[in-house]
């Protein structure tokens, strides 16, 4: 501008009229000038200095407009998601401050609440995605430029440092426009708000570009003075922050000027005095008539700011936003009413100084958000947060949010920090809770036994708990994000990922069975999985959970009892065909008595020469083999009368391996393995003669040619954990018997059918079929087990289990052959139900020499006893099952009158009938039918020389 008054100068005849004053005319010309240069000077001052008044103004106006937004976002709505209660934080906010056309909230993509204050209200600036990413990346606010008529103000939202949302309110720019009165005669200042694109936000109408229009770069350039254009004088640029945007104010030259325009041409007309006295007092003048407008226009802009002020000092009232101003240079600290309030103050109580801050922060915070802040000072940072405890009036502690932004000077010195206090106690509390909650839920699920996880919708692992790391052998942090082709091969992920994608599809739980393999240690387990689709609250599909509950021992549960039943039927069968033959063995065992006793009989009167005695010979032989197949079906039946004794199974067999070896013949080699120190059982010696012969000779069938059959034996105990797993066991100490061959072996339906009385493989001729079950009913009746093993063409191995027993082994009786019967001279009361019985059996004791009563029926033997007088009966031999009374119950009444009569008791039934009766008590005498001559005589001669008779009470 200087060169310009100098060139007005220097081309005026008024420059040579003062030099011919004189000294005195050069004193005013100089003056003059002097004047002119420093005019000049203040204009230049005047206009920058209106330029950096608008500036303030419009900056005080954003920070305004981010103030109330920062207050909004900081609403307690906005954590629990109430979008509700938030828009009516916002409704309020917007009627103190309704230049706001709308507030919306987005996330990080797009917009989520759109809240209309005015109706049309645009949501233009949304669709300035450059803004949204700004404001995510940074996490400060932005000030966006002129957009489709509306300048669009976008803060952050954030919690624990993490951002949630942004909020963005489209604001109208006429509420950028600011009036300047300079003078009555000046006019009004003019002005342009430029956004930091070139694009006029707002302006006054002389304005050379109007809004939305770009600004020609002449006005942009870096200047730092003055420009004089078109008779208009524009104030150099003036950038305001945040946005970037640059104020210019100017105003028309000539009515900026018009006073000293009037002044000098007083000095150019008039005389040095008075045009020096005339350039002097418009100097005077001129000062105070500025400093006179620079007055107006201060009070005017006071009275705006502290309108603005009260305005947002209702709104964070409203908000309950404590805010505090500090000046870093003095310390003092200016805290708002509000602030004071959050911790129990009325306004008066705190002083305005820094230390009323520090000494109420928790002393386990203070450290910390005393470096943070001295951090966010040194970095001069805009986005300043921390949170602490704060002490209460009342004693409490209570959480506060701090936010704060640091102001610098002009040379980016930190010389203030302005920020605002909000107490999220109760969000700290209900995080707390959460935290309590979810550390609950996840030490309940990583404590479930069952297999626990979580996937997304394309397979991807989101959770898991203990027992799936074990699994999958990995931690939690390694599965997730991985899927199930991370961690196993594509068959089994495939597996997977199918069943899977059937419960999405489904849309309710999917279940199956799979057997799996556990990393950590190799183990098997059988799972049943459940995978059921997972959904939100609001509905949307968040992934497929999974449960795999262990089922192995479950399923080996179902496998055992499938093998149980299959036993339970076995044993019913076999228990059938017992039941058969025990119904039978009565009446059949009557006959072999009547065939024996009366072939017998013939025998031994008979002529040795006689042409019938070969025939008589081969029926008493028929009817012996019958009744050994009686026995050996009573034995199946486990209902054969037995007398058993403890024995050491190592003596009997000694004892039978000679034998055993001529059954075998010579291309057998029989071998004896005994145990040391054998544990005692307790079983009938001549069972055992029946089980070794049975399993020996069966052997000695399955070898073709050159064989080996070996016996061994051996202690075993089994608990219940072995019994659990091995079907037909039982707990206890046994004895084991093993007989094995290395003969042609059986297959396993053979197995099934082995012990079942008349099934055999042998041919025609060369087995009746009950070896095997006569084995099976002794080691049944003597409370054993047997097992059988066998794969054809390897051999077979039996292995019998019989009870351990901790009595006294008695020696192993030696039965001498006795070739003649012995006879007696006693009298013998002989009562049997069956008449031809009770006749052979007369006839047979008459032979022996004995004095025979015989009576069919009970009531007839009383009768004979009470009619014999004194007549001395030596033995009672009675039938135990009969009409009217059994044996043992007739035993007794004929004792009352024959007090040392003793008794013989015989039976056709099985032993479990008899047993009934108890006649089978340690020391009653018995004799099954059918019997020999020769097996009675002896019976009766073991009876009749024993001492007194046993006394014992009826059962």
């Amino acid at each position: 501008m200087t060169p310009i008054r100098l060139e007005k100068i220097l081309q005026s005849s008024l420059l040579w009229f003062l030099a011919g004053l004189g000294p005195l005319v050069m004193f005013t010309a100089i003056m003059l000038l002097v004047f002119i240069q420093q005019q000049d000077k203040g204009i230049a001052h005047l206009v920058n200095e209106a330029a950096g008044n608008t500036a303030h103004m419009v900056e005080h106006t954003i920070g305004e407009q981010i103030g109330l937004l920062k207050g909004l976002a900081a609403s307690h709505a906005l954590d629990d998601g109430d979008f509700k209660s938030f828009r009516k934080d916002a409704q309020r906010l917007w009627e103190l401050h309704p230049e706001w056309r709308t507030v919306i909230l987005t996330d990080e993509h797009e917009p989520l609440l759109n809240l209309r204050f005015s109706p049309g209200a645009l949501i233009t600036p949304l669709r300035d995605p450059e803004s949204l990413k700004t404001v995510w990346e940074t996490k400060e606010p932005f000030v966006g430029n002129l957009a489709h008529g509306f300048v669009a103000i976008r803060v952050p939202v954030t919690r624990d440092r993490r951002m949630i949302y942004t909020l963005v309110a489209p604001t109208d720019p006429d509420f950028f426009k600011i009036t300047l009165q300079v003078s009555d005669k000046t006019g009004n200042w003019e002005f342009m708000v430029v956004g930091s694109d070139g694009i006029v936000i707002s302006a006054s109408d002389r304005a050379p570009s109007p809004e939305g229009k770009p600004l020609d770069q002449l006005f942009l350039q870096n200047r730092k003075d003055v420009l004089s254009l078109s008779g208009m004088l524009y104030s150099a640029p003036v950038v305001i922050n945040p946005g970037g945007w640059r104020v210019i104010v100017f105003g028309q030259e000539k009515f900026v000027e018009a006073p000293f325009i009037k002044k000098r041409v007083v000095v150019y007309w008039g005389a040095g005095f008075s045009i020096l006295l005339a350039a002097v007092m418009t100097l005077i003048f001129s000062s105070a008539w500025v400093s006179r407008q620079k007055t107006i226009s201060l009070h005017k802009q006071m009275e705006e700011m502290q309108e603005a002020q009260l305005r947002q000092k209702e709104m964070i009232r409203a908000s309950k936003v404590g805010l505090w101003d500090w000046d870093l240079a003095t310390g003092q600290v200016r805290y708002s009413e509000e602030w004071k309030n959050q911790i129990g103050y009325k306004n008066h109580e705190i002083e305005n100084d820094f230390k009323e801050f520090e000494k109420r922060v928790h002393p386990d915070d203070l450290g910390l958000t005393l470096e943070i802040i001295r951090y966010s000072i040194s970095k001069v940072w805009q986005d300043h947060k921390t949170e602490f405890r704060f002490l209460h009036k009342d004693g409490s502690y209570r959480w506060i949010l701090a936010q704060a932004s640091i102001i610098p000077d002009a040379s980016g010195r930190p010389i203030r920090m302005i920020g605002s206090h909000l107490d999220i106690t109760g969000r700290k509390e209900a995080e707390e809770a959460l935290r309590d909650s979810q550390s609950l839920l996840s030490t309940l699920i990583r404590t479930i036994p069952d297999l626990v996880w979580l996937k997304d919708p394309e397979g991807v692992y989101l959770a898991c708990n203990y027992r799936f790391e074990c699994f999958l052998g990995a931690k939690e942090k390694d599965i997730i994000g991985k899927t199930d082709y991370d961690f196993m091969d594509k068959d089994l992920a495939d597996f997977f990922r199918h069943h899977d994608k059937e419960a999405m599809k489904k849309g309710g739980p999917n279940t199956n069975e799979e057997e799996v393999v556990f990393a950590n240690d190799g183990h098997h387990e059988i799972l049943e999985t459940i995978k059921t689709p997972m959904y939100r609250d609001n509905g949307r599909f968040a992934g497929v959970l999974g449960i795999g509950r262990n089922i192995t021992d479950r399923k080996r549960s179902e496998q055992e009892q499938v093998k149980l039943q299959a036993q339970l039927i076995q044993a019913q069968r076999m228990e059938s065909v017992g039941r058969l033959a025990g119904g039978v063995a009565h009446d059949f065992n009557n006959m072999l008595g009547i065939i024996i006793g009366n072939a017998e009989m013939i025998l031994a009167d008979i002529n040795p020469t006689d042409p019938f005695m070969d025939y008589l010979h081969e029926i008493l032989k028929a009817a012996e083999r019958s009744a050994n197949l009686t026995r050996q079906l009573l034995a199946f039946a486990r209902k054969q009368t037995i007398d058993p004794k403890i024995l050491n199974i190592n003596d009997v067999l000694a004892d039978m391996l000679k034998m055993l070896q001529r059954l075998m013949g010579e291309d057998i080699t029989l071998t004896w393995l005994p145990a040391k120190d054998l544990w005692g059982v307790k079983v009938d010696p001549t069972q055992m003669d029946q089980i070794f012969a049975n399993l020996c000779i069966n052997a000695r069938d399955a070898i073709s040619g050159v064989g080996k059959i070996t016996i061994e034996t051996a202690n075993f105990s089994f608990d219940e954990a072995y019994c659990r797993d091995h079907a037909g066991f039982n707990p206890g100490d046994y004895i084991m018997i093993a007989v094995s061959d290395n003969g042609s072996g059986m297959d396993r339906n053979t197995l099934d059918h082995i012990f079942e009385p008349f099934f055999t493989t042998k041919e025609i001729g060369r087995g009746s079929g009950l070896g095997l079950a006569t084995v099976y009913g002794i080691v049944r009746q003597n409370n054993g087990f047997i097992n059988v093993y066998s794969e054809p063409e390897k051999g077979t191995s039996f292995k019998i289990y019989l009870p351990r027993q901790t009595e006294t082994i008695l020696p192993n009786p030696k039965t001498g052959f006795k070739d003649k019967p012995p006879t007696g001279t006693e009298t013998i009361l002989l009562v049997e139900d069956e008449e031809a019985i009770l006749k052979m059996t007369r006839i047979m004791l008459e032979r022996l020499g004995y004095t025979v009563l015989a009576a069919q029926m009970p009531g007839e033997a009383i009768r004979i006893v009470e009619e014999s007088n004194s007549r001395v009966i030596h033995l009672l031999m009675t039938d135990v099952v009969m009409p009217e009374m059994n044996g043992l119950d007739l035993s007794e009444k004929i004792r009352s009158h024959q007090p040392g009569l003793k008794c013989l008791f015989m039976s056709g039934y099985t032993a479990n009938v008899i047993a009934h009766h108890g006649v089978l008590d340690k020391g009653v005498q018995f004799i099954n039918k059918p019997f020999s001559m020769q097996d009675l005589a002896f019976k009766l001669r073991e009876v009749l020389d024993k001492g007194p008779v046993k006394d014992f009470t009826p059962i």
